[in-house]
């Protein structure tokens, strides 16, 4: 293998350490952390309708990229052995990226000491294995976009064309994750043309359409249904106001900023930078961030604090080669230990920023929940739940209509569009649920939302409140 020198032994002793404790710090985090991210109301709702049938984009709506609800097919037969599963799958990549981002630095740096140093700021990134571990695209993109950028750095230094078929490969996958990825594919194009590498393009965009194949099937199979999800959908979210657009941002932004591992990681960067020219591969990688971040926190609407887990892999190669430098500094030694101990403000964040209605989303407290509804409903009975797939965790259906429920969907989207496109909003759930009449109603917390969704009149009667999660039984 290309990474491994005459310090074989030595690196995969560090290797093997660098897995013990991630591999530690991440199966902490798969059985403690909340179940109230977008695994259970989004990516695994999806998977599960395609497992029986469904149609991705013809019959249901989902506002995501294919790949993020095919690659969850095997885990979609509902319980929390799945579930955990999918999160163990997800985790299982984060390793080994960074395994992978290791074994870069040793193989350019030479330096069992930089390759520790590399180590340190991959697993002691709390924002990274805190949005890793969960159920979506992330650990993946991040595994692609790793990869594509050493291919495409070797592609570079090797003048092998087979480099820049599978770095292009790597860019097509991670768009059919996540769209917002064609920018790698348009900045490496760009950085070829400067170089006047022809070939090279040709073979990068071959890889390409080979890694996008998943999207195009879709695309032809499904045109106006894929291009409303993945792309007019966002363009047509609304905002409460101009204020709470300025504000939202602000907020995100100030966090990131301010996040401490996130300061040592920009002093990091802008310490490297002023130590050297950059050569093509790292200048590859800082535009790609850059870019990825002005997408993320000026374009998109919601923006969010986890996008950040998308841009750590760009600046963290960009830093592979200005290791060695930087572990001299005895300032940068200090700046370390104010990087690990981030998982301490992460994890405050983390519990502080949990909404009312997300308290009650505690391992322990759902799982007493799962065993309601395992009790009182048949496995063919139908259980609905808004915005949370509790129905998944107790291996219950649900009303497909009622699997995605939508609170922004601009006014300017007519009835016939919401039916044509599948989309369900808070309007048509009283109607949805007089013709479905789901045996469990779970998690309607709200009196008015009893008053308006009229399931007094449907006959539900209320068996339980649990952390404010109530379950409403429909009687004989």
């Amino acid at each position: 293998m290309v990474f491994m020198g005459r310090s074989q032994d030595s690196i995969f002793k560090i290797i093997i350490l660098f897995c013990i404790i991630s591999g530690g710090i991440l199966v902490t985090l798969i059985f403690t952390q909340n179940v109230y991210t977008d695994e259970l109301s989004t990516y695994i709702p999806a998977a599960s309708l395609i497992a029986i049938g469904k149609k991705l984009y013809k019959d249901f709506f989902f506002n995501q990229m294919p790949l993020s609800a095919l690659v969850f097919l095997p885990f979609s037969g509902g319980g929390w052995t799945n579930f955990f599963l999918a999160r163990i799958s997800s985790s299982l990549l984060a390793l080994i990226s960074g395994v992978i981002l290791l074994l870069y630095t040793f193989y350019i740096n030479k330096s069992k000491k930089d390759t520790v140093y590399m180590g340190i700021l991959w697993s002691g990134n709390a924002v990274l294995f805190y949005n890793s571990i969960q159920a979506t695209q992330r650990a993946w993109v991040n595994l692609l976009n790793i990869l594509f950028l050493i291919l495409f750095s070797l592609s570079f230094k090797r003048r092998k064309c087979i480099y820049s078929l599978l770095s292009g490969a790597c860019i097509g996958l991670s768009m059919s994750f996540r769209s917002i990825f064609v920018i790698l594919l348009i900045i490496a194009i760009v950085l070829l043309l400067f170089k006047r590498e022809w070939k090279m393009i040709l073979y990068t965009v071959a890889g390409f359409v080979l890694g996008v194949i998943p999207s195009l099937y879709y695309f032809f199979k499904y045109p106006d249904c894929f291009i409303f999800c993945n792309f007019l959908y966002h363009f047509n979210r609304t905002t409460p106001s101009f204020y709470w657009f300025i504000t939202h941002r602000f907020l995100i932004l100030s966090k990131v900023i301010f996040f401490p591992s996130n300061i040592v990681l920009f002093i990091l960067l802008a310490a490297a930078v002023k130590w050297r020219k950059m050569r093509r591969e790292e200048l590859l990688a800082l535009i790609c961030a850059v870019f990825l971040f002005i997408v993320y926190y000026f374009l998109l609407t919601p923006t969010h604090f986890g996008y950040m887990t998308e841009v750590y892999p760009f600046l963290l190669f960009l830093l592979v080669p200005y290791i060695g430098y930087l572990k001299r500094k005895t300032w940068s030694k200090w700046l370390l230990i104010v990087y690990i101990a981030s998982y301490i403000p992460c994890s405050l964040m983390y519990s502080f920023s949990i909404r009312d209605w997300q308290k009650g989303h505690t391992i322990s407290n759902i799982k007493n929940v799962t065993r309601v509804i395992e009790t009182v409903t048949e496995k063919d009975d139908k259980v609905v739940s808004f915005g949370f797939y509790f129905g998944f965790l107790a291996k219950r259906k649900t009303v497909t209509e009622l699997a995605f429920y939508l609170h922004d969907i601009s006014e300017d989207i007519s009835p016939k569009q919401r039916e044509r496109y599948h989309l369900t909003t808070y309007e048509d759930i009283p109607q949805l649920l007089q013709r479905y009449k789901p045996k469990l109603i779970v998690n309607v917390i709200d009196k008015t939302e009893l008053e308006y969704f009229k399931l007094k009149e449907l006959g539900y009667k209320k068996i339980g409140d649990y952390r404010g999660i109530s379950l409403l039984l429909v009687g004989d």
